[in-house]
């Protein structure tokens, strides 16, 4: 939980998706104010635009392997990229910061692989919290999940876990 500052460095320019204007390297900024960061981006030789305001809040690997959970804000919608655990501990310890965003106002969550440390938070999020979003993954994604996550369940309670 560093607070820290830090610059988006790019190559070249890149078009926002929004507009499809290229944006100038040195008018991508994120300034991180604790969790959070805030990413501006405006077109070449423009101040940003409030239009072009992207929150990225990382609810874990922000500075760590582990409980992969990315917040994304943009254009009035929120996504969550991943929701996984931390392999190094057990319990609510191994969970995202899931307090520091209302997870009610999350849109939906994108999961981008099927690795624990992006994934085996998800049953949590879904079936503990407020969030009400939609979950979306890949069809192999979805094909193994239950499986592994069944397995993952067993290996964490000592091989008692369900059927």
């Amino acid at each position: 939980r560093n607070n820290a500052m830090a610059t988006v460095a790019t190559a070249g320019t890149a078009p926002t998706a929004a507009t499809g204007a290229t944006v100038a390297p040195e008018m991508i900024q994120m300034a991180a104010d604790g969790r959070t960061g805030t990413a501006h981006a405006g077109a070449h030789g423009q101040e940003p635009s409030s239009q072009h305001h992207v929150e990225i809040i990382p609810l874990g690997a922000g500075q760590e392997v582990g409980r992969s959970c990315i917040i994304i804000k943009y254009l009035g919608k929120t996504i969550m990229m991943d929701c996984g655990i931390h392999p190094g501990y057990h319990g609510h310890a191994s969970l995202p910061f899931l307090d520091h965003v209302d997870l009610s106002e999350v849109d939906v969550m994108l999961v981008t692989h099927f690795h624990m440390d992006h994934v085996a938070a998800v049953p949590f999020v879904v079936g503990q919290t407020n969030f009400k979003g939609r979950v979306f993954m890949t069809h192999p994604t979805k094909a193994i999940s239950h499986t592994l996550l069944k397995d993952f369940v067993k290996l964490n309670s000592g091989g008692k876990g369900g059927s």
